[in-house]
């Protein structure tokens, strides 16, 4: 009897586990497709378009070295974890160090150019 609450009891816990990771924003656990610094940045047609060069860091095993990044209104921007309501192409400078999570496959050039998902700005 005792085997068999226990086993209900270790069920329901692995049920309550996956429905708390499951609430988890998933963006938050992807890791970013690069981190490095702005070097460049081109202005858009509004505040909400714009492409950023960003320059992977060396010493963090770089996948792209370099890429354009396009900033569009439905790239999520966020400082330190928090999202910011702000334009990206408002905040953005050069210098900053971000990190980036592209949104779809990178068009495959030097630089890469790709869309953005999120920009984190690492302070």
């Amino acid at each position: 009897m005792v085997k068999k609450y226990l086993v209900i009891l270790v069920i329901l816990q692995v049920f309550a586990l996956l429905a708390v990771m499951g609430c988890q924003n998933p963006a938050i656990l992807v890791p970013p497709d690069m981190v490095g610094l702005v070097k460049d940045f081109q202005e858009g047609a509004d505040v909400y378009h714009c492409l950023v060069l960003v320059e992977e860091d060396a010493d963090n095993n770089p996948q792209y070295g370099l890429a354009w990044i396009r900033v569009t209104e439905s790239t999520i921007l966020t400082r330190n974890g928090v999202k910011v309501e702000e334009a990206a192409c408002l905040l953005l400078v050069t210098g900053m160090r971000v990190q980036v999570w592209f949104a779809g496959p990178v068009m495959e050039s030097y630089p890469v150019q790709g869309y953005t998902r999120r920009i984190e700005i690492v302070d």
